[in-house]
């Protein structure tokens, strides 16, 4: 172990994906074709979310308390995706995942909760919105900002187009509000269709 972090990619995995029956089989695709690298995943919420925010709407609830209820709901995806992709070490709490950043002989590809790194008494310079404008998106950016990261990937369900820029993802709502303001200072920030990489579909790098 060094004080030093390896280089670490992070990767958002969106809850839309989450249903897909090929869902595995093309994240696996996905992170055959990149440069190995010790990789972070974290997993959105999808229809779970859906739920709350149209709980919110009906009823018009405390906007933070909200926000915190869906944390805790990531706990749920978190395990889906870790019971069907076995081969990714998952990561609970924030011991382990200060150990594994660290580690530089460790090039694993890890599947983290969310609520390791982030919660209600979080303390550090980052502060995201605790209400709708901060989804996965954002906080994929927050763990990028602690981990130091290379890189971060937004996989999604759908594509954009490479002159529009984040703002402008954002007012498109393919992006959250609040992910913008939150990627300053990470090397490299991107999203990919996951759909691209299901069975069928020619395998290409990426990086």
């Amino acid at each position: 172990m060094t004080d030093k972090k390896p280089p670490i990619r992070v990767v958002k995995l969106g809850g839309s994906l989450l249903i897909n029956a090929d869902l595995e089989v093309a994240v696996r695709r996905w992170l055959t074709a990149q440069t190995q690298r010790k990789t972070a995943i974290i997993v959105g919420g999808g229809e779970l979310i859906d739920v709350m925010r149209a709980m919110d709407r009906r009823f018009e609830l405390d906007l933070a308390a909200m926000h915190w209820r869906c944390i805790r709901l990531l706990r749920h995806t978190f395990e889906i995706v870790a019971e069907l992709m076995p081969e990714l070490v998952p990561i609970g709490d924030a011991t382990t995942l200060n150990r594994w950043s660290h580690d530089s002989r460790d090039r694993s590809a890890a599947l983290v909760a969310v609520d390791a790194f982030y919660g209600p008494n979080s303390r550090g310079p980052i502060s995201l919105p605790t209400n709708w404008a901060t989804t996965t998106d954002s906080i994929a950016a927050l763990l990028a900002q602690q981990l130091e990261a290379t890189d971060l990937v937004l996989l999604k369900s759908c594509s954009v187009a490479k002159e529009i820029d984040w703002p402008e993802a954002a007012r498109r709502e393919i992006v959250d509000a609040a992910f913008p303001q939150f990627i300053e200072g990470i090397p490299e920030v991107r999203m990919v269709n996951l759909k691209d990489h299901l069975p069928g579909t020619t395998l290409q790098r990426e990086d």
